[in-house]
């Protein structure tokens, strides 16, 4: 049985090398493992290239790579007790890469391809769910065995040019080889853990046999694709001095360009004064620097320029990611965030370690950590004018990124809001008695929970799906405020019962490297079900009753024993009612206020002959006259 090599990282930079026998890994990929790093990681590559994608990579690392072991299949290596590597034995494998695959018809068409050919050994979905590793069995063709290291070396650089070759001409992708062999170590390429359901696997294959080259002739072996230069629609640069290659020359000795996805514009810098720093790349500094390009002579124009600035030789740069990256590592071990949450007087004993979650849940949010779900929770401050909240909500973000604090968004304006929760990183639903009911239990209820947001931008030619960066926080002066009949578990209701400390300095950069200490440990920043239903039950103090509601707890009582009430049918619940209430009732229909009954919290229903029938008790007294 062949046995590969496993290299795992602890987290503080020891790696560690075992023998893992190639059959268990090919079960492991289809299994994945009990910490889904496969997944997170393909969480994490998903929001990068969403974000800063145009061709560019995230330069940020991602924070729980160290859980990602990779592995070698070419080299069996032997580790001694002083630390030095030794390769144990040779086992004739190569790995193949077809990258930047964009849909999932597309990698399994890749997989099948593979699966022709009789040398494969094992073709699979990479961790980052874009690519597919293919494994290639080789041999020299004389039949010797490799038995040190530095034949092996040779035999797997001259294996690679002839196997990539072989692959391209058959797959109507672009077949390299894998990211070590293009940076020369072609007998320690391999890859990180993958995750596929239904990999292929040949434990028969026929290696692909490789004669070997005359001894001191040069090894031909393709470029590697990332030594090359992307450029406009040919996907290379040529050879030709056009005038835009020169505007590029030009430029590069001048200014550094980068796009903020913070602020969604271009940015410049005049190398020859950094004290500048970055400037915005506004109208009158665009056209200064066309004016300086057209002067030296070049023959272009406004639209060459701009099609650079909005090219993938523009680096994109987001201050957010940048500022949370760079506190990996920084905590000082000190509870931060809950002296932040301290700062809120009030009753609720829960409120430290609900507070904990959602600051939390607000940070993976901007991370992008869960293509799934989006933070679907928010505080909702309670208590009588000038009691500090919208200065404590806005003073939750780092200076730097105050201008991306919203406070007077309509809700009611669907575009506006999916477009703000793209742009911006905390709403603030102030005054949050002013959210008509229907605005409550329908679209705010919804886009809550939304990942992406889908919303056509101004000057835009069509719908966009962006990441949804913001998360809510919500203020208001009245008690009776929640209106989802069902329970309201969006909102974490808060009353204070004194003005918020807003004078005590908030050491941001601690405050967020907690956060990102807690996420890097996989700490829990969602509200699992138990606390959902605590949420549900704490904020029945502040659940506004519909006159529905109203009329109904005058006149009956939900009970779950059959022996303490009565099943009635919708109707007679209703016409009993209708005599206390008359036209102020609010329903108009039987079949409406039937909804409303079975979405009412703890209602016991059933089906009988007469239809649905709920569990009731009358107040005895509370009939018509």
């Amino acid at each position: 049985m062949v046995k590969i090599t496993r290299l795992k990282d602890d987290g503080r930079g020891k790696i560690t090398l075992t023998a893992s026998h190639f059959d268990k890994m090919m079960e492991r990929i289809v299994k994945g493992d009990s910490k889904c790093t496969v997944e997170l990681f393909r969480n994490f590559v998903s929001m990068a290239q969403r974000n800063y994608g145009r061709g560019m990579r995230w330069l940020g690392e991602y924070h729980l790579i160290h859980q990602l072991p990779s592995f070698l299949p070419s080299v069996d290596i032997a580790s001694d007790k002083e630390g030095n590597e030794t390769m144990r034995a040779f086992n004739g494998i190569v790995t193949l890469s077809v990258d930047h695959i964009d849909s999932s018809s597309d990698l399994e068409a890749v997989k099948r391809v593979a699966a022709m050919m009789p040398m494969t050994l094992a073709a699979f979905i990479g961790s980052t769910a874009t690519s597919v590793k293919i494994l290639v069995r080789v041999e020299p063709k004389d039949g010797h065995a490799i038995t040190t290291e530095e034949e092996a070396e040779r035999f797997c650089s001259l294996a690679y040019g002839i196997v990539v070759k072989a692959y391209d001409a058959v797959i109507s992708q672009n077949v390299q080889m894998a990211v070590s062999a293009r940076e020369g170590f072609c007998l320690y390429a391999g890859f990180r853990m993958p995750l596929d359901p239904q990999p292929y696997y040949n434990a028969d294959a026929v290696p692909m046999r490789i004669e070997e080259v005359v001894q001191g002739q040069e090894l031909q072996v393709s470029q590697p694709l990332h030594d090359r230069q992307f450029t406009g629609e040919d996907g290379f640069e040529g050879e030709g001095d056009s005038e835009i290659r020169k505007m590029m020359e030009f430029l590069k000795t001048r200014y550094a360009f980068r796009y903020n996805m913070l602020e969604g514009v271009s940015e410049m810098k005049i190398l020859a004064k950094p004290n500048f720093g970055w400037l915005p790349l506004d109208g009158q500094r665009f056209n200064s620097i066309l004016l300086d390009i057209q002067s030296s002579g070049l023959r272009v124009w406004d639209k060459d320029f701009n099609r650079y600035l909005h090219s993938m030789k523009v680096t994109i740069y987001d201050p957010v990611q940048d500022y949370l990256y760079s506190l990996d590592h920084r905590w000082d071990g000190n509870d931060h965030i809950g002296r932040l949450a301290d700062c809120v007087p009030t009753n609720c004993p829960q409120w430290k370690s609900w507070f904990r979650k959602w600051f939390v849940s607000m940070v993976a949010q901007w991370l992008g950590c869960d293509r799934r779900y989006g933070n679907s929770v928010a505080p909702l401050l309670i208590s009588r004018q000038g009691y500090n909240k919208s200065t404590f909500c806005r003073r939750l973000l780092p200076p730097q990124f105050r201008q991306t604090f919203i406070d007077n968004l309509d809700v009611a304006e669907k575009k506006a809001t999916l477009i703000a929760m793209a742009q911006s990183l905390l709403i603030n639903l102030d005054e949050f008695n002013a959210i008509a009911p229907r605005i409550q239990q329908g679209f705010l209820k919804n886009i809550m929970q939304l990942p992406t947001v889908k919303v056509k931008l101004p000057y835009a030619r069509s719908i966009e799906t962006l990441p949804r960066r913001a998360s809510f926080i919500a203020t208001t002066n009245l008690t009776d405020i929640l209106a989802d009949p069902s329970g309201s578990r969006r909102f974490i209701g808060i009353e204070l019962t004194a003005p918020i400390d807003v004078k005590s300095p908030i050491n941001y950069d601690q405050l967020y490297a907690q956060a990102m200490n807690a996420i890097k440990k996989g700490d829990r920043y969602w509200f699992d079900q138990a606390e959902t239903n605590e949420i549900i039950a704490h904020n029945r103090q502040y659940q506004l009753l519909s006159p529905a509601e109203h009329y109904f707890r005058l006149c009956f009582e939900v009970v779950q024993d059959p022996s303490e009430g009565e099943f009635m049918t919708a109707a007679a619940i209703f016409q009993r009612i209708k005599q206390v209430a008359g036209s102020s009732l609010g329903v108009s229909g039987v079949t409406k206020f039937g909804r409303f009954l079975t979405n009412m919290e703890g209602m016991v229903h059933k089906r009988s002959k007469l239809g649905t029938v709920y569990l009731v008790k009358p107040i005895v007294g509370q009939t018509a006259e």
